[in-house]
């Protein structure tokens, strides 16, 4: 479509935002079910789905690794405001 390899795609990708574009795909997801959790209107397992995981565990891992909170305690703090 754009008459680039995916190499360079990536490249420039990563150039320009400074991130590979998996971790841009994995942040964006990260984000989209913190703010599903946030609404408290979805269980986990569903929030999970709807932001592009494959299963809650998935979630979870990379909501500690991008966020340094879990899913349950992202719940808990907008519980608590």
């Amino acid at each position: 479509m754009v008459d680039i390899s995916a190499s360079h795609l990536k490249t420039l990708f990563k150039r320009s935002t400074g991130l590979p574009v998996h971790e841009y795909v994995i942040q964006r997801r990260v984000e989209r079910a913190r703010s599903l959790l946030m609404r408290g209107e979805l269980p986990a397992g569903q929030v999970a789905l709807e932001a592009g995981f494959s299963h809650q565990s998935h979630m979870a891992r990379c909501m500690r690794r991008v966020l340094g909170v879990t899913p349950k305690a992202v719940m808990a703090r907008t519980r608590a405001m």
